[in-house]
């Protein structure tokens, strides 16, 4: 020990005949005496010079703790430095998620430091308690003195020695521990709280969050051992309901050994009794430690700000992670909402996100909106008061139409906690508000092109409706329009079918056959048709329906124009494109004619047209009317809106078809900037814009980036839309086409054969996208010089192209010259000849006799005819 320290401490135990307090030794012992006890040697001997016994510590090793190796490591990190200076270590964190358990084992682990020792810092009381025992433990003769001498003793000794090791276990406020920290400057303090701040001075501060998965699933199964060792799956879906916070995956496994329960049972008994559940232990557990109890400790430490409960109440009906601030601000006035938010973020009840959102934990949000009889801050009135009120918040939030990327972005952020709020209050029976925010949430995902995010919401609509109005109310019969019209998004074909039908029965018995309602949910189910294998069907009802309307409307009429234009573009689905392109003139002249050119109404025919042209390779027309339409649409909606960058991502596809790459591929990486920046990596626009990226390197034979770029897109949109989805076969068939230009052969069978197979089964083997795999997969076996079964596919294809097909479609060009080149490998060059020439005459009508591809096929028509 060093001089100064000896002085220190001399200092703190009295000099020259007189204590600390001035008074006389004698008479300090005499007083002693006089109320009987007398003070053991041990007693007046320097603090100083006494030695901590070996390996004095008050908590052993917790068998059962798990994970956190990153933040033991930290704590090894910054809890090291100079000794004989006072080291303060904080770790905050929400009541539950282990603080004490991290720090009880980071300090088992510490060998070098003696004594290590609890101190349970939860009152006055406690902490005097604790600094008692620990004098004892130094000076076992002491045992029996005086409280408060022994707790003196105890400060005296951690004051004048160092490379002890003391845990001040769940503070609950500072000041409690404020005269330890400013009498001790040596040895190291590590403590647990739930408050997050009031520590500027520690040496570090380090917020612990919730388990991760594997952890808590490590967790679980050290507890429930072989209960569970079968059913991995259970174990995961509990501890994902639980947040992962360890408390709650410690209670639940001892609960579920002692009680015999299955992880799916307790998920059932938490369904249906959350409040039960909440409050249960274990046989020998602590009561004051249940999920609930701890919930219920906090608030009431944090009752003197009026408004806490309600902020909280209400963060609990939304998604646990970015809650927008703004969502608050029908509580009260902001003075008082940024205090309650300044308590709950103290108490780490709820963590700033550093962006005007907030996030709490999930398991305090299912407390929260859970009724309990005996806690005031869970009553049933308050509870549903703040259901009510947060139904009111995102119904507005999600009113009017928005336009900019900004508004937009925040919508889809909104997006998140509706579909939140409707799970969280899926038992409960809807009420006017709440139809009004379902019914707006989904159009929102029927605007943004995620129809399988707004099912939910339009299956809620109408069940209400159907409940309250009845089923052939029109309120009703809308409702199921809108909903068919999600499935049908959501490429969900059958049901879609199946609620059209049904609308369109009980609506031509109750408006009738012409009225234009009925012809309005005709139309939506001939337009499903026109997506299913049913193709003929649905240009034979759009006719049916624009023959209705023209003889009751007026050219100019907006019914009659969308019904041509519906029409128009099942022609386009079916390769039919003369008749398309005829029909959309008549509609774009509607519109000039009725409302001028600056209608935007006008622009969705009027870029039909344009695809038309393209499709039909008829660029030099097409591409003028894009360019028109993108001015247009820059000029009245700006050059970010999703509509604008349709048609800019248009024109690079009209490029990109007349085998312009180097236009075509700065254009779709434009477009790809402004959507991801919008709205992620997963938005269905940008899943689109980047598979039409990778088509246009493969265009221009860069596979060493289309290739990779395809393979990318197809795992999103598989994940996004699901394996079948149409949009996920179209990837899947690019890769395949691309892999066969590259020379993977062998890869791109495989891939072919499979899509091909999908697509037959959801749209049938003579829809344009099947026709499309099915002449890659031809084109395959043609370049593996498999000739006789290329011929036999292209034989059959060409069969079902002619006859659902123009002419002159490309596929049918395509189709028709890969049929002849397999006949002339096949040595039949005399059935190559007509097939080529055909090929030809169609090419030259379509893309004009300069372009690459009619070349190309003249070429093979001077090989197939020489000797």
């Amino acid at each position: 020990m060093s001089q100064q320290k000896r002085e220190s401490a001399s200092e703190i135990k009295a000099e020259g005949g007189s204590n600390a307090a001035g008074r006389d030794i004698v008479n300090s012992v005499a007083q002693y005496v006089e109320n009987g006890i007398v003070l053991p040697p041990d007693a007046y001997g320097a603090v100083v010079d006494v030695q901590a016994p070996g390996l004095l510590m008050n908590f052993s090793q917790i068998r059962s703790f798990v994970g956190r190796a990153q933040h033991q490591q930290k704590m090894d990190s910054e809890l090291g430095g100079e000794e004989g200076c006072s080291a303060l270590y904080v770790i905050h964190g929400l009541g539950g998620v282990g603080k004490s358990a991290l720090a009880t084992h980071w300090a088992f682990r510490q060998n070098a430091r003696n004594p290590r020792w609890r101190i349970n810092a939860e009152s006055a009381a406690t902490i005097s308690e604790s600094l008692t025992e620990f004098a004892v433990a130094l000076q076992p003769a002491l045992a029996g003195t005086s409280t408060e001498l022994l707790t003196e003793r105890a400060i005296q000794w951690l004051a004048s020695h160092d490379n002890w090791l003391v845990i001040l276990d769940n503070v609950n406020e500072r000041e409690a521990i404020q005269f330890l920290l400013d009498r001790i400057k040596t040895g190291r303090f590590v403590i647990t709280t739930r408050r997050a701040t009031g520590w500027l001075d520690a040496a570090a501060v380090m917020h612990l969050g919730a388990f991760t998965k594997d952890e808590s699933m490590k967790l679980f199964n050290f507890i429930a051992k072989s209960a569970v060792a079968s059913d991995e799956a259970g174990v995961s879906a509990v501890c994902r309901e639980l947040g992962f916070l360890p408390l709650g995956v410690e209670q639940v496994a001892a609960y579920c050994v002692e009680t015999g329960t299955r992880p799916h049972e307790y998920l059932e008994m938490l369904s249906r009794w959350p409040s039960q559940m909440f409050a249960s232990s274990v046989e020998g557990g602590d009561p004051q430690r249940t999920m609930a109890r701890i919930w219920h400790i906090t608030l009431d430490r944090l009752s003197d700000t009026p408004i806490v409960g309600e902020v909280l109440r209400q963060m609990a009906w939304y998604a646990a992670d970015n809650i927008p601030r703004s969502m608050l601000d029908r509580i009260a006035p902001p003075p008082e909402i940024a205090s309650a938010i300044g308590r709950l973020v103290a108490y780490s009840m709820i963590t700033q996100n550093g962006d005007a959102t907030f996030s709490v934990h999930r398991l305090v949000q299912m407390l929260a909106r859970t009724p309990q009889l005996d806690d005031v801050h869970r009553s049933e009135a308050d509870i549903n008061r703040a259901r009510e009120e947060v139904t009111i918040s995102l119904g507005m939030a999600f009113m009017g139409q928005v336009e900019s990327i900004e508004g937009r972005r925040d919508r889809h952020a909104l997006l998140l906690h509706a579909e939140a709020f409707v799970r969280n209050a899926s038992n409960l029976e809807a009420s006017k508000q709440l139809i009004y925010l379902l019914d707006r949430a989904a159009q929102f995902c029927h605007s943004e092109g995620i129809p399988s995010r707004g099912i939910g919401f339009f299956n809620r609509v109408l069940e209400y409706y159907e409940r309250v109005h009845g089923e052939e109310d029109p309120q009703t019969l809308v409702a199921m329009n809108n909903l068919a019209a999600a499935y049908h998004e959501a490429d969900r074909l059958d049901e879609a079918v199946r609620l059209y039908e049904g609308l369109l029965d009980v609506a031509m018995r109750i408006f009738g056959e012409e009225d234009s309602r009925t012809l309005t949910f005709r139309n939506n189910l001939a337009t499903a048709y026109k997506s299913t294998k049913m193709i003929d069907r649905a240009i034979e009802e759009l006719r049916e329906i624009v023959g209705i309307r023209e003889r009751t409307l007026d050219e100019e009429n907006p019914d009659l124009l969308n019904s041509r234009s519906n029409l128009a573009t099942a022609l386009m689905v079916a390769g039919r494109f003369e008749s398309a392109i005829e029909i959309l003139h008549k509609v774009v002249g509607g519109y000039v004619k009725g409302a001028g050119m600056h209608d935007r109404e006008m622009f969705i025919p009027l870029n039909n047209l344009a695809s038309a042209y393209v499709q039909s390779g008829q660029f030099a027309k097409g591409l003028p009317i894009l360019e028109e339409l993108l001015e247009a649409r820059t000029r009245e909606l700006g050059p970010d809106h999703h509509h604008t960058l349709d048609t800019l991502s248009n024109i690079a596809s009209a490029f990109d078809s007349a085998g312009r790459g180097d236009l075509s591929i700065p254009l779709y990486e434009q477009v790809i900037a402004k959507r991801r920046d919008a709205f992620g990596e997963l938005h269905p626009d940008v899943l689109k814009s980047r598979n039409d990226l990778a088509t246009a390197f493969a265009k221009v034979r860069q596979f060493e980036r289309a290739i990779p770029l395809y393979r990318e897109v197809l795992s999103d949109r598989e994940e996004v839309l699901g394996k079948k989805h149409p949009a996920a076969l179209r990837t899947r068939s690019n890769l395949g086409a691309a892999l066969m230009d590259s020379g993977d052969l062998a890869s791109a069978e495989v891939i072919l054969r499979e899509v091909v197979s999908l697509q037959v089964d959801a749209m049938g083997p003579r829809h344009p996208d099947t026709l499309n795999s099915r002449n890659s997969l031809g084109n395959v076996l043609l370049n593996s010089a498999k000739y006789i079964q290329a011929a036999r596919i292209f034989e059959v294809i060409l069969e079902d192209m002619r006859a659902t097909l123009d002419a002159n479609h490309v596929l049918i060009l395509s189709a028709a010259n890969n049929l002849a080149s397999c006949y002339m490998h096949s040595g039949r060059k005399s059935a190559a000849v007509p097939l080529f020439e055909f090929a030809i005459a169609g090419l030259v009508q379509n893309l004009g006799e300069a372009h690459p591809h009619v070349g190309f096929v003249r070429r093979n028509l001077r090989n197939a005819q020489s000797d």
